[in-house]
């Protein structure tokens, strides 16, 4: 379930990257719909200038940014199917690539949420308001995806314990009762010499009758 909804995530962000690097159209349409945002709110003079240069910046290196996007969505992309993969065939292995990359995600999903509800408190009360209950629920949701992956990736390790330990047990039974039927044939041959005595002495006195 984790590795499927990781899956369609990737793809929401993959397909739109990849559709605005191929259509140069689609990315001007978003700068100028960022324009018209930028341009109706007015905020500090600092934090105006500071977002304008910014989104220059962005606006310039576009390209190279949705290369670098679409780069680490298709290796993420890749994890989650690893993913789907080792809960199929229960190989907790598959599940580290995902780990290691989701909480880099987790990371980066933390320091941007941090930035930007510092920067929400100077533009508008209401996305001050909205966006950290927003930014706080898909975080949380992203933690709990993460802890649950955990979770059945310490169980499988478990039952992977568990099963070494019954093989090295079968293992090691089979020589105790190796060495348990020796001692059981080395015990009745010297048992024999005894019943022979027996036989022995109980054939003389019918001798001498």
């Amino acid at each position: 379930m984790v590795g499927v909804l990781s899956v369609l995530v990737s793809m929401v962000v993959l397909l739109p990257s990849l559709y605005m690097l191929v259509r140069q159209e689609a990315w001007q349409r978003v700068r100028e719909v960022c324009h018209e945002w930028l341009e109706q709110n007015h905020w500090d003079i600092q934090v105006t200038r500071v977002v304008w240069k910014g989104f220059d910046w962005v606006d310039m290196n576009h390209r190279m940014i949705l290369a670098g996007v679409i780069g680490s969505t298709v290796i993420h992309l890749f994890f989650c199917l690893m993913l789907v993969l080792g809960g199929i065939l229960y190989n907790r292995s598959l599940f580290i690539p995902w780990m290691v990359s989701n909480m880099m995600i987790i990371i980066l999903m933390v320091i941007t949420f941090t930035c930007w509800t510092f920067m929400s408190f100077f533009v508008d009360i209401l996305v001050a308001i909205v966006f950290p209950v927003m930014g706080g629920l898909v975080l949380g949701l992203n933690i709990h995806l993460w802890k649950r992956v955990r979770s059945i990736f310490i169980q499988l390790g478990r039952r992977e314990m568990g099963n070494m330990v019954i093989k090295q047990a079968g293992y090691k039974q089979v020589p105790l009762r190796k060495i348990e039927d020796g001692e059981d044939q080395a015990g009745h041959r010297a048992r024999r010499p005894h019943r022979q005595l027996l036989v022995v002495a109980e054939s003389e006195p019918s001798l001498q009758v």
